[in-house]
């Protein structure tokens, strides 16, 4: 019975290889055939029995000859984070860490390129970290690419604590300069605390420049997503950072240090929008006379930023927390600030369609989102302009195809108890004894104002337990268009004052004029407004 029962395996195993080389042979185009090969790998049934065939047409020398194939898959692997790929190979023989790319790129660091490069997705993202910790965690020794980018810098950024004190147990040096910025850079961008901790306690300079002469507390600034994941939302979570710069500055970190550019650390932070780096450098003695107004407002940010981060409220947030620290927000300084925040918005709809590079999680992730937004305003009654609503509907049924069709109530279902705790938070949050934040998201602009404008000393913080979620973004976005109201009645009455406009009226005239202005009336008036003319 045994010998049947091999003999039935080893047939079937035949037929599936010689079908699915068959099948492959039938693709003439090299890199169609390999692209195909991948979509197999990562989608074939795992047993030892369809694993043993992947490995035999890995090794088949008619369809995959030369190293070039193995390169097209590594980096297929690694541009979409395929752990299963990367374990085919390794099984196959290929020793990825010795690899080096045409480009004299190691994998370490090609991952890192893919995770900082502007056309990276939010999918594959999600996994760079996993796979980074998948190749460090048995490094054996601090491999170096050409371009000075090591092992060692690689668990920095994983956050790798057990290879990192191993590293540094065998001698190697902290603030060793192979690359462009040291380990410790890393480590604070990512916000990798413990390894932060190890290696200030093992002697890093908490002053050593990068390339562009920025020092660990700029790192902190620089654009570091957060790599939850998911095809249907984005997240604005950002790892906690005041113990890591409190830990900088406790050992001599120059907090006022400048980069070729001219920009402190709390310059980068509040271009970024981050209130918390904001917050923690202004607690640490920054001053604002570093403050340079107009790169502060002219900053440009990357599509997965402006999806990811509701940004017009981190701006609103900063502008009073610096406010708080004694900013003057001058009549110039608002204009410039309105007409950044008009930039980032956007024609409010741009947000919410996911950023992917492949085409059919893509759609699937950007219908899911039409249907998230509507399903938000239909069942739970948020506020969306009718404009937005109507372009929502518009472009889920473009997007509708026949396979989609049946998909709305599985999506929904899926996730309808998720959505339900996140309205019930939100009833729960009460701004006064009325008005709950929940009751706020169904509230036009205007109306919201006039809650929002009698609370004082107003506290969001309770919308940190939403984070990683797709409601926080909805909620802060809703916010912060209400919470922009002050700022441009402000504008309009300073704006009614100056020789811009003669209208020759005192300036509680002005103020009432602007009051009984509508936001859009305003927001135009300010984008048609050019800075020149108020010199």
């Amino acid at each position: 019975m045994a010998l049947e029962d091999n003999h039935y395996n080893y047939t079937q195993y035949y037929s599936q290889l010689c079908d699915l080389k068959r099948e492959l042979r039938r693709i003439k185009n090299v890199d169609a055939r390999r692209q195909q090969f991948c979509y197999f790998m990562e989608s074939y049934e795992e047993n030892n029995f369809m694993r043993e065939v992947v490995l035999e047409v890995l090794n088949c020398k008619s369809l995959f000859p030369c190293s070039k194939d193995t390169f097209y898959f590594l980096k297929y692997a690694l541009k979409y984070r395929s752990l299963r790929i990367i374990q085919l190979l390794q099984e196959n023989n290929v020793n990825i860490l010795e690899l080096l790319f045409e480009d004299g790129y190691s994998v370490f660091h090609y991952l890192a390129e893919l995770n900082e490069s502007s056309h990276r997705n939010y999918m594959t993202r999600a996994g760079t970290i996993k796979i980074v910790r998948f190749f460090v965690k048995d490094l054996q020794k601090n491999h170096i690419d050409e371009h000075g980018y090591s092992g060692f810098h690689a668990a920095c950024m994983a956050g790798d604590l057990v290879t990192v004190r191993r590293f540094i147990n065998e001698g190697i040096d902290v603030n060793f300069d192979s690359w462009k910025c040291s380990p410790l850079h890393i480590a604070a961008q990512y916000r990798q605390e413990c390894i932060v901790q190890l290696l200030l306690e093992n002697g890093a300079n908490p002053n050593q420049e990068d390339h562009l002469k920025s020092t660990p507390l700029h790192a902190l600034a620089w654009m570091c997503l957060c790599d939850c994941g998911s095809y249907e939302s984005f997240c604005d979570y950002r790892k906690p950072v005041e113990k890591i710069v409190e830990m900088l500055v406790k050992k001599k970190a120059n907090i006022e240090a400048r980069n070729e550019y001219g920009d402190s650390p709390l310059q980068l932070a509040v271009c970024r929008y981050d209130k918390q780096l904001v917050k923690s450098l202004l607690k640490h003695g920054a001053s604002l006379d570093s403050l340079n107004e107009e790169k502060i407002f002219s900053q440009n940010f990357e599509s997965i930023e402006l999806k990811n981060y509701p940004l017009t409220f981190n701006i609103i947030e900063v502008i009073q927390l610096l406010q708080s620290a004694g900013y003057i927000l001058d009549f110039k300084t608002r204009f410039l600030m309105l007409k950044c925040w008009m930039r980032v918005r956007g024609n409010g709809t741009e947000h919410i369609i996911p950023f992917y590079e492949i085409e059919d999680p893509k759609e699937y992730a950007t219908y899911y989102a039409f249907i998230y937004h509507i399903y938000m305003h239909e069942k739970y009654g948020f506020f969306f302009k009718q404009e937005f609503i109507d372009y929502l509907r518009q472009q889920k049924d473009d997007l509708q195809w026949r396979t989609l069709q049946a998909i709305d109530c599985i999506f929904i279902h899926r996730h309808r108890n998720d959505w339900e705790k996140d309205i019930t938070e939100l009833k729960a949050v009460k701004l006064n004894n009325d008005i709950s934040l929940y009751q706020l998201c169904q509230m036009n602009y205007s109306k919201g104002y006039s809650i929002l404008k009698k609370i004082k000393n107003l506290n969001l913080s309770s919308l940190n337990s939403l984070e990683h979620n797709p409601i926080n973004l909805m909620v802060k976005r809703h916010i912060a268009n209400i919470l922009i109201r002050p700022h441009l009645e402000l504008f309009a009455a300073d704006l009614f004052m100056t020789d811009y406009y003669t209208l020759n009226l005192p300036y509680l005239a002005c103020r009432t004029i602007a009051e009984n202005m509508s936001d859009e009336d305003i927001l135009h008036l300010c984008e048609h407004t050019n800075e020149e003319n108020l010199e």
